[in-house]
């Protein structure tokens, strides 16, 4: 339901554009590639998904070292998880007027911010685990 949301709020975004009805069919495609669970999409449907020209797609993944895969011919296969990054990057070079420089500190901070809590559940985890075989060692000890 949240895709079609953010469909719905991007497509409003987009209202009066001169190319808005290329733009409602491009990303009309890109909800219904997602529907299909599409793996890989070339850098031409990306381009088309994200409005941007495939020569900025290319800079953008080597500036922002995007592991994007490539085929025996060399053509670049984007993910969707890459899809969603490039996403990001648009926000904030395009919407919120970040530098590149800017973008790569905010996208790295970010990105230690998930690692500190993903660090922190699995501390948790690790502490849970221990005092349960605690426990089951305090229990050996007694019956013995």
């Amino acid at each position: 339901m949240s895709k079609k949301n953010d469909l719905i709020e991007i497509l409003n975004k987009r209202k009066g554009s001169y190319s808005y009805f290329y733009y409602i069919f491009a990303q009309i495609r890109f909800f219904l590639m997602e529907s299909n669970d599409k793996f890989y999409f070339s850098i031409g449907e990306v381009s088309e998904i994200l409005n941007l020209p495939i020569s900025q797609l290319r800079f953008w993944s080597g500036e922002f070292d995007l592991n994007v895969r490539k085929n025996r011919k060399g053509d670049r296969l984007y993910q969707q998880e890459d899809i969603e990054k490039l996403k990001k990057i648009k926000q904030l070079l395009k919407e919120e007027g970040f530098t590149i420089e800017g973008a790569k500190k905010k996208i790295k901070d970010k990105n230690i911010d998930q690692k500190i809590i993903t660090s922190n559940l699995d501390h948790n985890e690790i502490i849970e685990t221990l005092l349960s075989i605690k426990s089951g060692l305090e229990d050996l000890k007694n019956s013995i």
